[in-house]
């Protein structure tokens, strides 16, 4: 019984050496492609580079980019807001370009701010869609805000004719309470009404 022990045991040592053997010259193989790979990418790395003789296009201006900017200034306080509007519009005076063009219309279209000019965002809209390079997603832009501008004249029209109204309606009432008060007078002292 203690021989077949040991016999097994040898046998696993065996095996066990064997593999590891087999292994080890696996593994070895492997060693030797990296370094002849590691010399093709040092003969890479020696050949020198097409130069770029052109500067590179700018990035065409898009939507996205306004309504980025619009974003990050709704973010600022009202302090902030008010000096990058300054800044915005002294860049416009300088180089009237679409991006400055299209941010200062973006700005002087948010309603209730010192810098609020509807009629003025609108103008400048619609010179962008007069005299800019067409670019579908800017001009889709545009005239959206030129019809959100377009529809909130019209509701604020609605609004003042609803308060003019409501201003007569609340003179006819005080001058109906005042006839009224008259009438009982009249019938107090003895008088019939008018």
């Amino acid at each position: 019984m203690k021989w077949v022990s040991v016999l097994l045991l040898c046998l696993v040592l065996a095996t066990g050496l064997g593999g590891c053997v087999a292994i080890h010259e696996h593994l070895s193989g492997w060693t030797a492609e990296p370094e002849a790979e590691g010399e093709a990418v040092a003969q890479i790395v020696e050949e020198p580079f097409a130069e770029i003789t052109e500067p590179l296009p700018p990035r065409r201006l898009e939507a996205r980019d306004v309504l980025d900017f619009l974003a990050a200034f709704q973010d600022m306080d009202a302090d902030l807001q008010a000096e990058e509007y300054l800044r915005l519009a002294r860049r416009y005076e300088a180089t009237p370009e679409d991006k400055e063009r299209l941010q200062l219309a973006a700005v002087m279209l948010i309603p209730g701010r010192g810098f609020s000019n509807a009629h003025r965002g609108r103008e400048l809209l619609q010179e962008h869609l007069k005299n800019s390079p067409g670019s579908e997603d800017l001009d889709a832009l545009a005239r959206l805000l030129i019809g959100l501008v377009a529809e909130r004249e019209k509701v604020e029209t609605l609004l003042a004719r609803e308060r003019q109204n409501s201003e007569t309606l609340a003179r006819q009432l005080n001058e109906l309470r005042n006839i009224e008060t008259i009438m009982r007078q009249r019938e107090v002292n003895g008088r019939p009404g008018l």
